[in-house]
């Protein structure tokens, strides 16, 4: 009878309590909240154990683990977690980010974690490491216009937030990456003037094309003229009188003139024989 109680109060302690899976390729840690062992922490091997008003259990995965951070309720995210920061003007940016980290699994890392930020894996990731994200997003993002941050400055501005964000967590978190989820979003308004812009340098690029397309064509007509008159030009040295002579010559069939004439005069005589 005195077993059977036991057992029943042992369930019962374990329906309050709850047990703790730790999972192979999970680092366990059991944290005591009460006594004089209050606040110390170990560090267990994969297994099962049970939770107590004085022992807590937490597993810390030892595999990349990744975190999303988004305005778009399809990229799991229960609300809007999309990081703001402001431009060098002033103007606010939206952006969705991303990022891979893992925790270091070598002997007392876990514990060292636990110990410095008092979270959860889960918290860590949504509170600690996002909150730092956001610090450098705010501080490097300062440094760029608006029109840089959507255009050719936003991989630098992101390689600044990923060194700042993974010297300040390692070794014990390696971040493996941070990136940006589509383009960051500036107001509506720059948009609109990045359009233009864009617009304004095409139409401008076109008709320079147009102008140097006339101008090559104008310099192959030039080109062809100055051949036709470099022709001529030749041509007209060439013929000396006795060229002219000779042409004649070649092209005579035989016969005499049927009528002629003098110079300075209109009479033409008929040169042929009466019939």
């Amino acid at each position: 009878m005195k077993k059977f109680l036991l057992l029943s109060l042992i369930a019962f302690i374990a329906m309050l309590t709850g047990c703790t899976k730790i999972e192979n390729g999970y680092t366990g840690l059991k944290v005591s909240l009460l006594g004089d062992e209050k606040g110390s922490i170990e560090e267990v091997p994969p297994g099962y154990y049970l939770d107590t008003v004085n022992k807590q259990h937490l597993a810390y995965p030892n595999f990349v683990q990744y975190a999303v951070w988004t305005e778009d309720s399809r990229e799991n995210s229960k609300t809007d977690e999309a990081l703001h920061f402001q431009s060098n003007e002033g103007l606010e940016i939206v952006a969705d980010i991303g990022m891979d980290y893992s925790f270091n699994s070598e002997p007392g890392s876990v514990a060292r974690i636990y110990s410095k930020y008092r979270k959860t894996p889960q918290d860590i990731a949504d509170i600690a490491i996002r909150q730092k994200v956001r610090d450098a997003l705010t501080r490097y993002g300062a440094l760029y216009t608006a029109d840089e941050i959507i255009s050719d400055g936003k991989t630098k501005l992101m390689n600044e937030v990923y060194n700042d964000v993974k010297t300040y967590f390692e070794p014990e978190i390696i971040i493996n990456g941070v990136y940006w989820i589509g383009a960051p979003r500036p107001p509506q308004q720059v948009l609109d003037a990045l359009n233009a812009k864009v617009a304004a340098k095409q139409k401008a690029q076109q008709r320079e094309n147009e102008v140097q397309e006339a101008k090559a064509e104008a310099d192959k007509q030039i080109e062809a003229a100055r051949g036709i008159a470099e022709y001529n030009k030749i041509v007209s040295e060439s013929l000396t009188k006795e060229l002219v002579e000779f042409e004649k010559i070649k092209k005579w069939d035989g016969h005499l003139p049927t009528v002629a004439g003098s110079e300075g005069t209109s009479t033409i005589i008929d040169m042929r024989t009466n019939q």
